[in-house]
């Protein structure tokens, strides 16, 4: 009698572990479901284009997209994908809407300095805007419903390409261009500049420089050329290559 007592208790005693086990797996395999779908969120963002198509610049030449794009992140490289199964990698070449001239993505990481010396950085997929009130150009950054207000200063990719946020004065060999705000320049070290101007929809290249490229943003001083930006007349600072050791401004 306790032989078949033992027996039925021990059968008993693995179709509840049995269950357990059942039940662990699936909320094991659920748990990497959602956790998968999240990051994958985080790397891929989609826009209807209906009302206002996007477009970049690559060397002077204009790429608009149409339809569904979608912004997919792959490692250190962002891609455009289109309605048209048309893929395009990109790098940090700012992405604008055609009609709302106010608001930009910035599809890779980006140092942010700004002229009380902060270092930080934006994250791939940042949205800028900025608006115009009684105070002057207002510039904010789009974060989870939340608009972070950005002051005056400069964004920097680490390799070649300053975006300005703000108005800016950029003086080439002597000839000075006074940028609207969202516009980008990219200067190379005694090379081609390539100048975008956002508001007028004009790109310059100028194929050759002598002198060093300087960008006027409020007090600072950035020198495009040496990629150093000076706050005032003794505080230089070399700007940092290596965005990703920056404190993202999504955090503070």
């Amino acid at each position: 009698m306790k032989t078949k007592f033992f027996k039925l208790k021990n059968k008993k005693n693995v179709v509840i572990i049995t269950t357990l086990i059942v039940i662990t797996l699936v909320l094991i395999f659920f748990a990497i479901y959602f956790i998968t779908r999240y990051y994958k969120s985080l790397n891929r963002v989609e826009y209807d284009t209906k009302e206002s198509s996007l477009y970049s610049y690559y060397t002077n030449i204009k790429y608009e997209y149409t339809g569904k794009v979608t912004l997919v992140r792959d490692g250190n490289i962002t891609n455009i994908e289109t309605s048209n199964d048309d893929t395009i990698q990109t790098n940090s070449i700012p992405i604008y809407y055609s009609e709302d001239t106010t608001s930009v993505i910035l599809p890779q990481n980006m140092g942010l300095y700004l002229n009380n010396k902060k270092k930080l950085k934006t994250t791939y997929f940042a949205e800028l805007s900025y608006d115009v009130a009684n105070t002057g150009t207002q510039v904010y950054l789009k974060n989870n419903n939340k608009n972070i207000y950005i002051d005056k200063g400069f964004l920097y990719d680490g390799n070649d390409l300053y975006f300005f946020p703000y108005e800016t004065k950029v003086v080439v060999d002597g000839i000075t261009y006074e940028l609207t705000p969202l516009s980008y320049v990219i200067a190379c070290y005694r090379d081609q500049v390539e100048i975008y101007d956002r508001q007028n929809d004009k790109y310059i290249i100028i194929e050759k420089t002598k002198d060093d490229v300087i960008a006027y943003v409020d007090s600072l001083v950035i020198n495009l050329t040496t990629d150093m930006v000076n706050y005032n007349e003794k505080d230089f600072s070399l700007l940092n290559k290596n965005i990703d050791a920056l404190t993202s401004i999504q955090n503070q």
